[in-house]
């Protein structure tokens, strides 16, 4: 059975120019595994999401359950951004 990684909208963005940096190690190591994954494996299999948390975000020290919760008001940004996207 083939992977399923689970990215946001916006994440697809990111991935493309990801540095190896971020808001903390765990959250770094998170993105690199899965930015090498994505790189590595053109038949890897990518289901796109919008609203909720993805695969990057399981690690990210803002996340609170299925909210991003620093800024204020950065979980309202972030869905903002994947509905620009389409298909999102």
């Amino acid at each position: 059975m083939q992977k399923l990684i689970d990215i946001r909208a916006h994440h697809l963005l990111c991935i493309p120019r990801y540095y190896s940096g971020g808001y903390n190690r765990e959250f770094a190591e998170n993105m690199k595994r899965i930015c090498l994954a994505i790189r590595n494996d053109p038949g890897i299999g990518i289901r796109i999401v919008s609203g909720k948390p993805d695969d990057l975000c399981m690690k990210c020290p803002h996340r609170r359950g299925t909210i991003c919760k620093n800024p204020k008001e950065l979980n309202k940004w972030v869905v903002l951004e994947d509905k620009k996207l389409p298909n999102a």
